[in-house]
């Protein structure tokens, strides 16, 4: 499956992520637990809503589109297998505002022209309603050493950035306590330079099986890069952070995950970033599924099957012995 249409598009046929969790959870036959939180964004509920541990999913799709129906039968099934080793997880999603979409000419349609009237929102936007999630489940009586903080593709990016504002705040948005240490952050096949610049062997080869083509991910970045100030960069794209930038952030966050597929044209972006992380935090983990494409965890879900992955199983691991722990 490679994307082939407009963004414009794409994002006009794609709906948005309230939409597909409702349809979801109705299509389940499981409750619907929407919660409005500050800076305009929403928090949605899989299925029971737990505070005693929970993750917070921080969905993918290029800043642009919403999430997929199939991430939350990945993380349901996680949900469910977690309880089967007797820990109780409420799984919640972060409906942020996804970027202004600039049509241009790229479309006449007058349907499509009606994006232009959604609200959307640009960097820092997303972060600052990813801020706002973590102070109202604070709020609500979770302890941030029963979070876990989880990203796709683009919401892993915003998983980083969320750790970055942690150790680098910028200006004007709200911050955390100080003494906020999540237990987990897991980044799943992370977006994390924006544009690919590089000429690494992964882009090279894995264009041809990748569901996403270096050209699509060049656009996405475009798009997401254009009005970002030059100070700001480092937060969105890996590519412009200097030698330290990530010092501090094991203070941030306990344990990290970072898993990548050996067929997606993002693994040597991943394997990289990863080998800078670990040497400023000890308790991080980079597993790369060798066949695996981008999310490839979540792609036997939209098949209807239930985590066939090999990733999905260690995944689950992960989670629930930090949780645990």
């Amino acid at each position: 499956m490679v994307f082939t249409q407009s963004i414009p598009q794409l994002a006009y046929l794609l709906g948005d992520t309230t939409e597909v969790y409702l349809a979801w959870s109705r299509r389940h036959c499981l409750p619907i637990r929407v919660e409005d939180i500050e800076g305009g964004a929403k928090l949605l509920w899989i299925g029971d809503k737990h505070l005693g541990h929970v993750v917070l999913y921080l969905h993918g799709g290029g800043f642009i589109f919403p999430m997929a129906d199939g991430a939350i039968s990945f993380w349901r099934h996680v949900q469910k297998n977690a309880k089967e080793s007797n820990l109780e997880v409420g799984v919640v999603i972060l409906d942020y505002s996804g970027c202004i979409l600039a049509l241009g000419t790229e479309s006449c349609n007058p349907r499509l022209l009606l994006l232009a009237l959604v609200p959307h929102a640009e960097f820092p936007v997303p972060l600052l309603q990813s801020v706002s999630a973590v102070k109202h489940l604070l709020s609500a009586g979770v302890k941030p050493e029963n979070i876990i903080i989880t990203g796709d593709s683009a919401g892993g990016n915003l998983v980083l950035q969320l750790l970055q504002h942690m150790i680098h705040p910028i200006d004007r948005l709200p911050y955390l306590p100080s003494d906020t240490q999540f237990k987990g952050a897991f980044m799943m096949s992370p977006w994390l330079d924006l544009i690919p610049r590089r000429k690494t062997q992964s882009y090279e080869v894995n264009g041809q099986w990748d569901i996403i083509t270096p050209k699509k991910l060049h656009d996405f970045g475009n798009r997401i890069l254009t009005r970002v100030p030059d100070d700001l960069l480092p937060y969105l794209d890996t590519y412009f952070t200097d030698e330290g930038w990530y010092d501090g952030i094991e203070g941030t966050v306990e344990n990290i995950l970072v898993t990548a597929g050996g067929a997606e044209c993002l693994r040597d972006d991943i394997i990289r970033f990863s080998k800078k992380l670990s040497a400023v935090h000890s308790r991080t983990k980079l597993i790369v599924d060798e066949f695996g494409v981008h999310n490839d965890p979540f792609f036997d879900f939209f098949a209807g099957q239930n985590g066939g992955a090999e990733l999905t199983p260690y995944i689950i691991q992960w989670l629930v012995e930090h949780f645990n722990h």
